[in-house]
């Protein structure tokens, strides 16, 4: 990972330098405009300083989910891979299957993590341009399962991530990720679709497409 200064993410409800306004200044020597264009769209500010630093601007108020998305955004702005640069977002689903109560101890129904696998799949199959370097990029479909907490998982990696369609620096940001969500062997739940799209550092939870 190429990773630039350190700086402290502090609480943006207190008063102080941690609130909105004050910003951190972040070393990032000969990168400080990628990571400014990576900042766009994010939940907090990024400011040019000069070409070895930027400010970070901490939204004033957040609750404790925002500043899980906040934290996993600025992985992505700071600490993106030197050699393969690619605006990413992350996919997330955890299920469980609901049994009949057995002789355990309480009266409680009992449940066990979803088997099943997840097929993301581009809703286009025509490369797009990555606009900074001149390469063409290849979407392709890809297969992810349920690991054993029936968490959704790809090569025993939790917390999947895959390019984010709003990526800026692709001539198209118009296409989606198309789901397909499907049980395993010795389980007949239904499965269920959609397609959702998203910004480099967002989080999508795959339970946004249930009603």
């Amino acid at each position: 990972m190429a990773h630039f200064g350190s700086f402290v993410l502090m609480n943006p409800l207190a008063s102080g330098t941690g609130g909105a306004g004050a910003g951190t200044n972040v070393l990032v020597p000969g990168n400080a405009a990628a990571v400014v264009a990576r900042a766009a769209g994010m939940d907090f500010d990024v400011e040019l300083v000069d070409a070895d630093n930027v400010l970070l601007i901490l939204p004033e108020n957040s609750s404790a989910d925002g500043i899980q998305t906040i934290a996993q955004q600025i992985l992505y702005v700071f600490g993106v891979p030197a050699t393969n640069d690619l605006g990413w977002l992350t996919v997330t689903a955890k299920g469980l299957l609901a049994l009949a109560d057995s002789s355990d101890a309480g009266g409680a129904p009992d449940y066990i993590p979803v088997v099943g696998t997840v097929v993301l799949t581009p809703s286009i199959t025509r490369p797009v341009r990555i606009l900074s370097s001149g390469r063409f990029l290849a979407l392709n479909p890809l297969t992810t399962t349920f690991d054993s907490d029936g968490e959704l998982a790809y090569d025993g990696i939790k917390n999947v991530r895959i390019v984010a369609p709003q990526w800026t620096d692709l001539s198209n940001t118009s296409w989606r990720w198309n789901v397909e969500v499907k049980p395993g062997p010795g389980q007949s739940w239904q499965g269920f679709t959609g397609s959702f799209t998203g910004a480099p550092g967002s989080t999508f939870n795959l339970v946004s497409l249930l009603g």
